[in-house]
């Protein structure tokens, strides 16, 4: 290899995505002008998400997209963020014109060439979206590390399994907080549909039913008969449920728009949302409002859509939810992008 050759190549740590269409072959034997149409519509999704999550797309060939990120956790948001489109989406068409796909995520060291990029990270990444569901995700075990603790999004592990060109056994994880075209979730249909397994997700639902029975009571309690200083303490621990239970209806997000503008949003009982921009922290004179809806995906996601106006270009958007002590924290895709809160 030549001195100019390796000025052209460098090596870094990047969150690989992999995804293909399920069924590809099989669509486009029925119906190949519609298959492509249906395939350009769906890669204009992808690299929507992509481009939002801070991602590049690189390789895309056939049925299958990569794009290389710099972060597993906005790889992984990207994912979900697509295949929550992509499942509305399909719900909506008929089934013949409905296209799914598989998509797996890799961190590793990966080789840039120009526009190419290479390396097992690269290969991994394609290997985890073989293992799948239709409408599904599948992490490797240096992405679940990374964001086991930073999303509120559920794993379930699915062992390490020996992939086609690497040497060593992968750990694999599935996101199990969504919903998928097989088994209703994303993950190991298999392990979800067997009995023992059914089992435990009925005691798991009883004893959450009776947590949070207790933790109401709790709360009651305290808020009609403790003095001031202990209501503060159960409305900590009230803040600390599941998103999955957690009412974001009647609730006011405040935070700054891009050109940092502070901004209200309210969340209204109907799904409806108003949007209310000032001219400045100092000036709470509101320059322009806006209508939209409000809705949460099932992998807990927030999300809005200002169609008729010029917020976020009419286009929806999307945050992940964490809880903070001073309330809910809506994290933005990028960090260019502000933060929002809900505060208690």
């Amino acid at each position: 290899m030549t001195e100019t050759e390796d000025k052209n190549i460098s090596r870094k740590l990047r969150a690989i995505i992999g995804a293909d269409v399920v069924g590809y072959s099989s669509m486009m034997q029925n119906n190949e002008e519609n298959t492509i149409n249906l395939l350009h519509e769906n890669i204009e999704v992808f690299k929507h998400f992509i481009v939002q999550y801070g991602g590049e797309p690189f390789g895309a060939a056939g049925d299958s997209i990569m794009a290389s990120f710099e972060s597993a956790v906005s790889a992984v948001r990207c994912a979900i963020s697509i295949q929550d489109e992509l499942l509305q989406k399909n719900t909506e068409l008929p089934e013949e014109n409905q296209m799914w796909f598989r998509i797996g995520i890799n961190v590793g060291d990966v080789i840039f060439q120009g526009e190419r990029v290479y390396g097992d990270g690269v290969n991994i990444a394609a290997r985890m979206e073989s293992l799948a569901n239709p409408g599904g995700i599948c992490v490797s075990g240096s992405v679940y590390e990374q964001v086991k603790n930073k999303l509120s999004f559920g794993f379930e592990s699915l062992g390490s399994k020996q992939v086609k060109n690497i040497a060593e056994p992968i750990p694999v994880f599935s996101i199990t907080s969504g919903v998928d075209k097989t088994s209703n979730t994303i993950g190991n249909a298999d392990q979800i549909e067997t009995p023992s397994v059914a089992r435990k997700h009925i005691i798991l639902i009883f004893f959450a039913i009776f947590l949070f029975v207790v933790i109401g009571f709790y709360g009651y309690k305290n808020t009609w008969i403790k003095p001031d200083k202990e209501v503060a303490s159960s409305s900590r621990e009230r803040n600390y449920q599941p998103l999955d239970v957690f009412d974001f209806s009647g609730k006011t997000i405040t935070g700054t728009s891009k050109k940092n503008k502070p901004i209200t949003i309210e969340l209204n009982y109907d799904n409806s949302a108003m949007l209310a921009i000032y001219a400045s922290e100092e000036n709470k004179k509101v320059i322009r409002t806006e209508s939209g809806r409000w809705f949460v995906t099932r992998h807990g996601m927030l999300c809005m859509k200002f169609e008729n106006g010029k917020f976020a270009n009419g286009e929806k958007f999307c945050r992940t939810v964490e809880h903070e002590e001073k309330g809910l924290k809506l994290i933005a895709p990028n960090p260019v992008i502000p933060d929002w809160y809900i505060l208690k």
